[in-house]
This record gives structure tokens, sequence and C-alpha cells, in this order.
């Protein structure tokens, strides 16, 4: 489910090395990953993860006159860590969301 929501998941590669890397960069089916992530206002363009964008910046990428696509994020990983490999498949996803106040 990690993988769903991916930037990778939303491109076209242009050249070799770009789909290589991107492949490379796929979630391994044997393996646990915990991601910490928050709620922002990015943009995916390419295979390229432009978190927190300004608001400036989101207004300039959603202009008429803009060429290129892109893609409105509102999530940003902030950490991941892979588990070590597992003995069998695994499929799925939990979340646990942490309210903090200041």
């Amino acid at each position: 489910m990690i993988q769903a929501t991916a930037a990778s998941k939303q491109f076209v590669p242009k050249d070799l090395s770009e789909l290589v890397k991107t492949i490379n960069e796929v979630k391994k089916s044997d393996r646990l990953y915990v991601q910490t992530y928050r709620t922002s206002n990015g943009a995916v363009i390419g295979s390229k993860e432009l978190p927190n964008l300004p608001p400036s910046m989101l207004a300039t990428l959603n202009n008429d006159r803009t060429v290129g696509g892109f893609k409105p994020t509102v999530l940003t990983v902030l950490t991941e860590q892979e588990l070590p490999p597992a003995e069998f498949l695994i499929s799925g996803q939990q979340v646990l969301t942490i309210e903090v106040i200041k």
C-alpha cells in the first residue's frame, strides 16, 4: 500500500537510466516498511517529489499557462525504515494517527 502513493507511480520515464533508478526504488514484497509522514502542500514533477512548496509556487504550477504536468501531493514522508526480509509475503497497511498540539 505504501507503493500506491509513491511519487514514482505517477511518471513516465524519459530514458533508460531514469527507468532503472525508479525500478530500484520499488518496495520489496517480503519486507515491512515503517514510515512517518505529515500533511503538506507539494507537487510531484516527473519522479521527483517537491514537498512543502510555498503557496506562490503552487499557484504558478496551477496556472493555465504552465507547460508540463504535475500532480499535487498532500503527504510528505519524513522517515522510512525497511525491516529485514520476512519468510512470507506481506500485504496491507496499518495507520496510526498522532496529532501533535503545541
